[in-house]
């Protein structure tokens, strides 16, 4: 992995994420050996199984800052596509969170690295039978990492919007179509205002614009494949997921599997 990645706290590749696990410096941790006995078993799992991409129906992403409505629409799209609705980190390793959460940024990115790709385990025996709708993938993890690192380091900037960062994982199940869901702040706050706890990025997108701006930044600079833009401010979440629905409905992976 070169030192970019490595700066910016991203994982190109699952050979990347595997490395820094099982590494001198974090190995011997009681949590780090948990998740790979887990990722262990998931692994040999999936070469008992029929490899490689062959889909039948589409993967859809919904991503988007806190409080943008996303977790309702996502529901509301995996509704009216008969689809099974994920999230990340997978059920497998969400007991893990807590733990991974109070550690540097590095194990923490690793962590949530590793569940993209047992997430895709999941989803791609799933892709057979119906469609798959997740709540936050790869992107959530590779854009709040990236802005982490920077809001921490002063000296660093931006990369530029054609920099390889940007690119989703040649080696992680790719989505047919990445939605990405924003808000006026004035409806994302009044939303956030109901919630009882924070995490610790929540709580810093609520009071850094700087952050907030950094990440909606690297949404729109993500490619290969590229985000939609869907405006959730003047529509309900009803409509809006049905313009999600819509989109979805064109794919050529949907078209064929009807």
């Amino acid at each position: 992995m070169s030192s970019k990645y490595q700066l910016f706290a991203q994982y190109p590749s699952l050979v990347s994420v595997l490395s820094i696990l099982k590494s001198a410096q974090y190995s011997s941790l009681p949590e780090v050996e948990e998740l790979l006995n887990i990722y262990s078993k998931i692994s040999d799992d999936s070469k008992k199984i029929e490899s490689g991409d062959n889909r039948k129906h589409p993967l859809i992403v919904l991503e988007g800052l806190d409080g943008c409505g996303k977790s309702h629409t996502s529901k509301l799209v995996a509704q009216k596509l008969k689809a099974s609705l994920k999230s990340t980190p997978p059920p497998s390793i969400v007991a893990l969170r807590e733990k991974f959460d109070s550690q540097d940024g590095v194990l923490r990115r690793a962590y949530y690295s590793l569940g993209n790709y047992i997430a895709a385990h999941d989803i791609r025996q799933i892709l057979h039978k119906q469609p798959v709708v997740m709540d936050r993938f790869w992107h959530s993890t590779a854009a709040y990492g990236m802005a982490n690192t920077i809001i921490s380091n002063s000296d660093l900037k931006l990369p530029d919007p054609d920099d390889e960062l940007y690119n989703w994982p040649e080696d992680l199940l790719k989505p047919d179509l990445i939605i990405y869901l924003t808000v006026s702040e004035q409806i994302r706050l009044q939303r956030l205002s109901r919630r009882k706890t924070f995490t610790e990025e929540e709580a810093e997108l609520k009071k850094n614009a700087k952050f907030r701006e950094i990440i909606n930044n690297i949404f729109r600079n993500m490619k290969n494949p590229e985000i939609v833009v869907v405006d959730n401010s003047e529509k309900n979440v009803h409509e809006s997921s049905d313009d999600i629905v819509k989109m979805a409905k064109e794919l050529p992976s949907y078209k064929h599997s009807t």
